[in-house]
């Protein structure tokens, strides 16, 4: 077993509890159940909300509902009871887990990193990741959950290519990030991209890229218009505004449709979550002045952690994975912003954790839902590009 720890991720526990009160699922696999079956543990929990276990599509899961939103095994001192009383390999795999992220790739090779959600990777609290290699490794041994990518990878279905192909690509964009702003290496690769893909149509069928494909895109980048640039910066703008909606605390679907208005159309942009309302060419200016470029080198670092976890593969395809990275930093500063605002205060360190946290747990590490939202920024690029053949 070949295991890579991305150099990017500092990490030792500071016991914050943070992972137990989220609204992801936890699984359970049979035997932790059973170990708590009938003990003061479960019964405790039974009592404060009626059962510790539901069952959901199949698999056993912590039961979590909206009065009761965090792991009920969580103790008010924010540790976990079960880890305390039984032991840390006591606890669910998932639990034992967090907040390490798992991918193998075709030369299987695993790609050890971990999730932003957790307080002590966000504030780079504790030593480097490789430092945990004989916890992780057990982890690997013992069944930890690991996302496998086999055989041809996805360039946007039904596009697939190999990946050799892809690990060359790769390359030649890390030497780009290396020469040049990160945005703009992304930009080239995307416009690149896109544009040859849309010279090939949409087949109806699963279809392996020709050998040499990727590295030619990154010829036609050069050749790529500005007007074409032009729209796909506004692809970014309305990709970053749509993002921000599963990211609302409120979650409520009115608030919703007046951000479509506004980003649409001309209405004033509403936003009660943060107590915003004014035009959206207002809150640009705001990201302007309050936010601006300072969390810069914390973002490229996130970028870098999810290009070494293979964001860019595992998220819909290399060319949705790709826009995926390179919105990053827009709505990390949006939703910075938007919570400073709320404050009333200019960015700090605070709001800007806040926003990279969230990013995380709603657009990247702890879910697939927004997959089709990268997906279908992915087809407009492509369709932009057909609008400026080469």
């Amino acid at each position: 077993m070949h295991v890579n720890y991305d150099p990017q991720i500092a990490y030792e526990c500071v016991q914050c509890g943070r992972g137990c009160f989220n609204r992801w699922d936890i699984n359970v696999e049979p035997e932790v159940a059973q170990s708590v079956r009938g003990h003061a543990l479960e019964l405790r929990v039974i009592q404060d909300r009626g059962q510790a276990f539901r069952e959901h599509e199949g698999q056993l899961i912590i039961h979590k509902d909206k009065d009761h939103p965090r792991c009920g095994f969580l103790k008010e001192d924010l540790l976990c009871s079960i880890h305390s009383e039984l032991g840390y390999q006591a606890k669910p795999l998932t639990c034992q887990q967090y907040p390490y992220v798992f991918v193998q790739t075709p030369d299987r090779q695993i790609h050890a990193s971990a999730v932003y959600s957790c307080t002590a990777v966000r504030e780079e609290l504790g030593p480097p990741l490789s430092e945990s290699r004989e916890s992780i490794e057990d982890l690997l041994r013992r069944g930890a959950r690991v996302h496998r990518l086999d055989g041809n990878i996805e360039v946007l279905p039904p596009f697939v290519t190999t990946y050799s192909e892809i690990q060359a690509y790769e390359a030649e964009l890390n030497r780009r990030l290396g020469q040049m702003p990160i945005s703009a290496a992304f930009e080239e690769a995307i416009l690149g991209l896109a544009n040859a893909l849309s010279s090939l149509g949409q087949p109806d069928e699963e279809l392996l890229l020709e050998e040499g494909f990727l590295a030619s895109t990154w010829g036609r980048a050069k050749l790529v218009p500005q007007e074409a640039r032009t729209n796909l910066q506004l692809v970014k703008t309305i990709l970053s505004m749509g993002l921000l909606k599963p990211c609302l605390p409120s979650q409520d679907r009115e608030v919703w449709k007046k951000i479509d208005a506004a980003v649409l159309g001309d209405a004033e942009l509403e936003i009660p979550d943060f107590n915003w309302h004014a035009p959206l060419s207002e809150l640009d200016l705001w990201l302007t002045e309050g936010v601006g470029h300072r969390f810069d080198g914390q973002i490229k670092r996130f970028q870098g952690s999810l290009l070494f976890r293979k964001a860019h593969l595992t998220m819909g395809g290399l060319l949705p994975g790709l826009i995926l990275v390179w919105i990053m930093p827009s709505i990390i500063r949006l939703l910075t912003g938007l919570h400073a605002w709320k404050e009333q205060v200019e960015s700090t360190q605070s709001n800007f954790l806040w926003a990279l946290e969230t990013a995380e747990t709603h657009l990247v590490g702890h879910t697939f839902d927004t997959v089709p939202v990268y997906q279908r920024a992915a087809w407009q690029s492509v369709a932009i590009s057909r609008s400026y053949p080469l």
